[in-house]
């Protein structure tokens, strides 16, 4: 679905909505390597999230998202493969907006 916008987006995106799977929002962990991180929002096609890490537009990311306690306290892993498409410094983190190419559920 592409959506238009009457002013600039919070996210930063100008012009029109080029997502194609609903998105949520939502704080939830990130880990990529060694560096721990939060999502702002994610679908099944993409995930932004905030971390203090470099990466740049075109870099291949490998991370997982935690989600906490969905079934008897125990955590589903999302392990992600995708393509950094934008980057945006905020304060001392880096915004990352990736496309994902693949994910996979783990415990």
């Amino acid at each position: 679905m592409i959506t238009a916008y009457d002013k600039e987006p919070e996210n930063g995106m100008t012009g029109q909505d080029k997502r194609h799977a609903p998105r949520y929002t939502g704080e939830l962990p990130v880990l990529l390597g060694s560096a721990m991180g939060v999502t702002r929002d994610y679908s099944t096609s993409g995930v932004y999230f905030y971390i203090n890490a470099k990466l740049s537009k075109g870099d291949p990311a490998d991370f997982t998202v935690i989600f906490n306690q969905l079934d008897a306290g125990r955590q589903m892993r999302v392990n992600c493969r995708g393509t950094v498409v934008r980057t945006k410094q905020e304060k001392d983190r880096l915004g990352v907006a990736v496309q994902l190419s693949s994910h996979t559920f783990g415990v």
